[in-house]
C-alpha cells in the first residue's frame, strides 16, 4: 500500500501543476494548448506507472524480501496486484483531474465512485476470508478497474484526442523490452554470483530504468525525450 500512496503521490504533484495551467487553456478556448498540455500529462503518467507496474511484476519477490524480509514472502502476490493497482488508480485520477473536470463532467466523476462502491463491498466479502490479501488486492484492483472504465467511458468522445495508440504501443515496447533484460540481469546475478535481495533489486531497478528510457527514446517516445531533453539541459547549465 505504501507503494500506491507514494506513486499517487508523485502523480498527484505532477497533476497539480497542470491543472491551473489545464483550466486556463479552457477558460480562454485554447483547444491546442489543451490537448497538448493533457497528451504531455497523460503520457507522464503512464510512462511512470507503467513502468512501477512492470517493474513489481518483474522484481516484487526480492523488493519483499529485501524490504521486509522471509516472514513476509506471502506479501509477493499482493505486491504484484497493488503495482496494478496503482496504474489504474492513478490513470483514473488524472482522467478524472484532467479531463473529466475541466470539461465540467464532474457528475461523471462521482458516477465512477458511487458505481465502484458496491463492486468494493462485494468482492471483500467474498474474497477476504477465503484468499487473505491476495483476496483483498483483487478485489481493490477489481474497483480501481470500475472505476478507471467508467471514467474512460465517461471521456469516449474525446479520448483520442489526448491519448494516442503510437504512444501506447511505445511504451508497452519499452516497458516488455526493459523487463526482460532486466529479469535476465537478476537472473545471472542469482545464479552467477549468489546475489541477494537486495542487491536484485536495487540493480534490476537500474537496469530496468535505464533500458526503458533507452528504447522509449529510441522509439521517438514523447515523455521520455522532453525529460531526457531538461536533463541535457540542466547539465550544460552546471
Amino acid at each position: 500500500m505504501k507503494i500506491e500512496h507514494v506513486q499517487c503521490s508523485v502523480v498527484g504533484a505532477v497533476t497539480g501543476v497542470f491543472v491551473p495551467r489545464i483550466a486556463h487553456d479552457q477558460m480562454t478556448d485554447d483547444v491546442a494548448g489543451f490537448r497538448r498540455l493533457v497528451r504531455a500529462g497523460f503520457g507522464f503518467t503512464m510512462n511512470i506507472c507503467l513502468a512501477v507496474m512492470c517493474y513489481l511484476l518483474v522484481f516484487a519477490e526480492p523488493v519483499v524480501l529485501f524490504v521486509a524480509g522471509e516472514a513476509f514472502a506471502s506479501a509477493v502476490t499482493p505486491v504484484r496486484i497493488i503495482g496494478a493497482v496503482s496504474l489504474m488508480s492513478c490513470v483514473g485520477y488524472f482522467v478524472a483531474m484532467c479531463i473529466l473536470s475541466p470539461l465540467g463532467r464532474e457528475r461523471q466523476m462521482a458516477m465512477s465512485s458511487i458505481a465502484a462502491g458496491p463492486v468494493s463491498v462485494a468482492l471483500n466479502l467474498l474474497l477476504d476470508g477465503p484468499f487473505g490479501t491476495v483476496g483483498a488486492g483483487v478485489a481493490l484492483l477489481a474497483t480501481a478497474a470500475t472505476v478507471l472504465r467508467i471514467e474512460l467511458w465517461c471521456a469516449r468522445d474525446v479520448l483520442s484526442s489526448f491519448v494516442r495508440p503510437l504512444d501506447l504501443a511505445r511504451m508497452a515496447a519499452s516497458n516488455a523490452v526493459a523487463a526482460a533484460v532486466s529479469a535476465g540481469c537478476a537472473w545471472l546475478l542469482a545464479t552467477a554470483f549468489s546475489a541477494g535481495p537486495g542487491v536484485i533489486a536495487i540493480a534490476g531497478l537500474l537496469v530496468y530504468s535505464a533500458v526503458d528510457i533507452a528504447v522509449a527514446v529510441a522509439l521517438r517516445d514523447d515523455t521520455d525525450l522532453m525529460l531526457v531533453g531538461k536533463a541535457r539541459a540542466a547539465l550544460r547549465r552546471g
